[in-house]
């Protein structure tokens, strides 16, 4: 008789890390602008004042991700996961009761740490059980904030609408609890921790041959701040897309002709991440990269020609949705290629920190140039420039790499 092969415990611990990730990332940050959008109109507070929270989240998210990524693995990994995530859900109960906007800074304070090592445990987490399709996995898990924000977002709505904001608050931070508490208790850090192998991994040999191999990489010092400027120069433009209804309007066009545009981009998120993980698997990060960045400087392009046609403004859109894998799946996968499974997550740690930080910058900026010039022109040129040194960056470091490898070898 024939025994029934019992599934490896990685596809657990991914559906984990997706439940986790899109209970904070997804449920709770990209449905914000659904409840403040309701809470401006009900208080009639300043929409620049409430803004703040954003750039406070972002700046806290920042500050706090080396002690939150610290502890996680120096301690219990799933108890700190589990008070982080909570941090975030405790948030959005406070807000309920708040009537004052510098309340909302406070909530501010406690979701920005409780979301900021997010994006740096995860896909240290599905690097550690999975082997093969360490690309795919980590581009789906990804992936599932922008899939769970587009799913609750008109749920949220439906909710401010029936019981009013200060109950969807709640509700809000119940339903990403729920997410974030079976996500954070049912995973566990590695196989190796339970007896077993990542997923797809035949052996301890080809583990110990894969070390090796990374370890024969001569990787100078300027590598790292190098990628880091290719990466975050061009990740720096998520922030793009809360301006997309402005340069919609400022085309001549709708607001819902930017309401579409923005959905486009949001399409564009969703793809892109699972898009760069898959092909990761097939061509290596350094070509998905590549992929990436002139898809995402065909987007520029469109959007400084193309203002003449919406169907060529849709395309821009969806493009240039893309650029959003390059903060959250691309940093894990490059990194580990350079430095190995060992080393990377200090890597990833400060990529991250980097990033947010750089985020916190250009909410502002992007926004200005607009005012200064009465154009945003501009900033799909800078846009398509940074794209292209981009490109010439991460191909440069392709071509170093593989030649200190062979080198070495």
């Amino acid at each position: 008789m024939t025994r029934i092969q019992k599934p490896h415990r990685a596809w657990l611990v991914l559906i984990c890390m997706i439940l986790v990730q899109g209970g904070i990332i997804g449920v709770m940050v990209n449905c914000t602008g659904v409840l403040f959008a309701a809470i401006l109109s009900d208080m009639g507070f300043r929409a620049g004042d409430l803004s703040i929270y954003y750039t406070i989240r972002q700046l806290l998210c920042a500050a706090t991700i080396g002690i939150t990524t610290r502890l996680f693995f120096q301690r219990n990994p799933r108890t700190i996961l589990f008070i982080t995530g909570s941090c975030c859900a405790i948030s959005f109960w406070m807000i309920a009761f708040f009537s004052q906007v510098w309340q909302w800074y406070i909530a501010a304070v406690l979701i920005g740490f409780g979301m900021s090592c997010t994006t740096v445990v995860i896909p240290i987490v599905l690097g550690n059980w999975f082997h093969r399709f360490k690309g795919t996995v980590i581009g789906l898990t990804m992936a599932a904030s922008g899939i769970a924000g587009a799913l609750y977002s008109p749920i949220s709505s439906e909710i401010i609408e029936r019981f009013g904001w200060r109950q969807a608050s709640v509700i809000t931070g119940v339903i990403g609890f729920v997410m974030i508490a079976v996500g954070s208790l049912l995973f566990d850090l590695t196989p190796e921790k339970l007896g077993l192998t990542p997923y797809g991994q035949t052996s301890e040999t080809e583990h110990g041959q894969e070390i090796v191999a990374i370890q024969q990489k001569a990787v100078p010092s300027w590598i790292f701040p190098v990628a880091l400027f290719a990466l975050l120069s061009v990740n720096s433009y998520t922030q793009v897309n809360n301006q997309i209804p402005t340069f919609a309007q400022a085309a001549g066009y709708s607001l819902s002709v930017g309401a579409i545009l923005t959905s486009c981009s949001m399409v564009g998120n969703i793809s892109g991440k699972l898009l760069t993980g898959m092909m990761t698997d097939r061509i290596g990060v350094y070509r998905s990269i590549q992929v990436i960045l002139c898809l995402v400087l065909a987007s520029q392009l469109l959007f400084l020609f193309g203002t003449h046609w919406v169907i060529l403004l849709q395309i821009a859109s969806l493009l240039y949705g893309l650029v959003y894998s390059l903060g959250t799946t691309v940093p894990a996968l490059l990194f580990y290629d350079l430095y190995g499974r060992e080393r990377y997550k200090g890597k990833v740690q400060i990529s991250q920190s980097a990033n947010y930080f750089v985020l916190s910058a250009t909410s502002f900026i992007f926004p200005y140039i607009y005012d200064l010039t009465g154009s945003f022109s501009p900033v799909f040129a800078a846009g398509a420039g940074i794209c292209a040194v981009s490109l010439l960056i991460i191909e440069g470091m392709q071509r170093y790499v593989k030649s200190n490898t062979l080198s070495a070898q």
